[in-house]
């Protein structure tokens, strides 16, 4: 069983996101889909301290999203992620989470909207079960 097939049958918590258990990390994860449509903006106030266990925000996204980086995660933007990004979910919850975004989207101020199906890593400290 992959882990996609783990946050198809997760517990939906709504706003379109899901929680999922990981087989080999004994701990609720962290991984959780964005809707299309979800709006976050960049807390800009972060510490500058890396993930403890990654050695960066970025790392520590690719260690628990299990895939690359790739391009920032805002919508119509193709660049680069350079950025384990800091951010907080317009609807939902206060929790922070790390997503990739480029320099550029990472310098906005206003709400960024995301790409469809976008993850999002818990930013807790040890949160990627290191």
């Amino acid at each position: 069983m992959t882990v996609f097939d783990l946050l198809r049958q997760s517990l939906s918590l709504g706003v379109g996101c899901s929680y999922a258990y990981h087989k080999t990390i004994p701990l609720l994860l962290t991984i959780l889909y964005l809707s299309p449509a979800m709006e976050v903006k960049v807390i800009h106030k972060n510490s500058a301290r890396a993930c403890e266990c990654c050695s960066s925000w970025l790392k520590h996204w690719e260690r628990i999203a299990k895939e690359d980086v790739g391009t920032c995660r805002t919508k119509s933007c193709t660049n680069p992620a350079k950025v384990g990004a800091h951010v907080k979910r317009k609807a939902g919850d206060n929790s922070w989470r790390i997503l990739p975004l480029c320099h550029e989207c990472h310098k906005k101020t206003d709400w960024l909207t995301l790409n469809k199906n976008t993850k999002s890593a818990s930013a807790e400290q040890g949160s990627c079960g290191r």
